[in-house]
């Protein structure tokens, strides 16, 4: 097997595992999603990295936040966003590690979904 195809492979794989993560964080992942939007949308360069959707910079997550890459994964597979490279996190907890950094690449579309999700969690949360 060839490099690429094993990264392909260990790619689907970790989707997968990110998805069954996300299962019991909707709530979650819908606020976090609108506060990744915000800070995309208010960008100068239209650039942000999954730390500027977290509401606990300073703490950890108690489950391991592994569902937080859902966020980007679904706005990536809506052709809002695209991969921009990596940055180092803001996050204490991350120990400065790299992680990656998006940039906006469908303006009227992340505005679309940002309203969207802000009328549903004002309503009371389920979309």
């Amino acid at each position: 097997m060839k490099n690429n195809e094993i990264r392909k492979q260990g790619q689907k794989l970790a989707e997968r595992g990110i998805t069954q993560a996300a299962l019991d964080h909707e709530p979650q992942i819908r606020r976090d999603t609108l506060r990744f939007l915000k800070a995309l949308l208010a960008s100068p360069n239209g650039r942000a990295s999954l730390d500027t959707a977290s509401g606990r910079l300073l703490s950890k997550y108690r489950d391991g936040g592994k569902w937080r890459a859902s966020i980007p994964i679904r706005l990536r597979a809506k052709e809002i966003i695209a991969a921009n490279g990596v940055v180092k996190s803001i996050r204490p907890t991350h120990h400065a590690g790299y992680i990656t950094e998006w940039r906006l690449i469908d303006r009227k579309a992340a505005e679309r979904l940002r309203d969207e999700l802000q009328t549903a969690l004002a309503k009371g949360g389920a979309k």
